[in-house]
């Protein structure tokens, strides 16, 4: 399998994890905006041939749905496989969130920051998650302490982090027990200790360096003179 093909499967899950935690879809500027938030890297459609984003998800007609809507902008909703309907399913029976009177002022940002929802992304409680309505959760400190066991032996590609998972601990990584409805979810929560570095074959992870502990400096003593 060359580079590119490698590439193209990651991305294929990278993209229908992160399409699949977002009830109402994203547009195709959306998800180039929030790859580069989560991943820290430009989505990659030009090094696979591409010339936009569009053109790419065209090509994924087994992960990408293309949602025309009438007001002419496009949204993009996530393909579930066998692997994620529980999680598709679980998404679809959350509540959206109402949309919000627009207010009689004048509103000060232009249009191309605009969301799908009518609401710019700075005004949105939760740009990566607008329907859930509440903070993400924590990971607790015994999946926190797997993740760098896990990682701390050689970074693992993000496709590959099932197999890893299951073959260092003898389970499947079930984030949905946490609270959480996606990888990329998990990876945000873990950004403190966990760096996503882009490399040809896909989204790599691999475990921050932690900064040497400074020694507390010993202030000298004083002593006293007595006569």
């Amino acid at each position: 399998m060359s580079d590119q093909e490698c590439l193209m499967n990651s991305l294929k899950k990278e993209l229908r994890s992160l399409l699949i935690a977002t009830k109402d879809g994203l547009t195709p500027s959306n998800l180039e905006q929030e790859f580069k938030s989560m991943i820290g890297e430009q989505l990659p459609f030009r090094a696979l041939g591409y010339s936009s984003v569009m053109e790419l998800v065209q090509d994924m007609p087994d992960v990408v749905n293309i949602c025309p809507q009438r007001n002419g902008i496009v949204i993009l909703k996530a393909i579930a496989d066998e692997s994620t309907k529980e999680i598709a399913s679980l998404v679809a029976k959350q509540k959206s969130r109402p949309k919000p009177q627009p207010p009689r002022h004048k509103l000060n940002f232009s249009l191309h920051c605009t969301s799908p929802s009518g609401l710019s992304r700075r005004s949105q409680i939760s740009p990566r998650l607008p329907w859930r309505g509440r903070v993400p959760p924590t990971l607790p400190a015994a999946v926190r302490s797997e993740l760098k066991d896990l990682l701390g032996h050689s970074p693992i590609l993000l496709s590959d982090f099932d197999k890893a998972f299951v073959q260092r601990f003898g389970r499947t990584f079930d984030f949905m027990r946490y609270g959480f409805f996606s990888m990329y979810e998990v990876l945000n929560a873990a950004s403190d200790i966990i760096t996503i570095v882009q490399t040809r074959t896909g989204s790599m992870l691999t475990l921050k360096k932690s900064l040497p502990k400074k020694k507390p400096v010993k202030l000298p003593t004083c002593k006293t003179a007595y006569a």
